[in-house]
């Protein structure tokens, strides 16, 4: 709901194709993403040696019609590989837009494609 405060949008749980069969009311893409970069600042900031992997999935990138890698989130030269082993989308609201076909909202990524 933090997109475009004058759109209040509700997102859906982002499901995995492995994650079928998955009972839970869990956290729509942005979410996911904005709690993985979190949970990887945090590691990064804090020194702490955590020993979980904090990334559901990873994203392409400098590759036509996947992401730009200035949009990123890669883990530092020396930083703690075993927290994000592979790229992802970071969350940042402005690479979102949200609009309204027919009373339901959509969101849409915009500037973040490698073209």
């Amino acid at each position: 709901m933090h997109i475009n405060p004058a759109q209040n949008v509700v997102g859906v749980e982002y499901i995995l194709p492995c994650e079928t069969d998955k009972k839970t009311n869990g956290k729509c893409l942005p979410c996911v993403r904005a709690t993985t970069q979190m949970l990887f600042c945090d590691i990064i900031h804090s020194g702490a040696s955590v020993n979980r992997i904090v990334q559901r999935f990873y994203n392409k990138h400098s590759i036509a019609g996947e992401y730009k890698l200035s949009n990123m989130l890669i883990c530092p030269q020396n930083g703690p590989i075993e927290n994000l082993l592979m790229s992802i989308l970071r969350h940042q609201r402005n690479l979102y837009t949200v609009h309204n076909d027919n009373n339901i909202y959509y969101m849409t990524q915009i500037n973040v494609y490698f073209e």
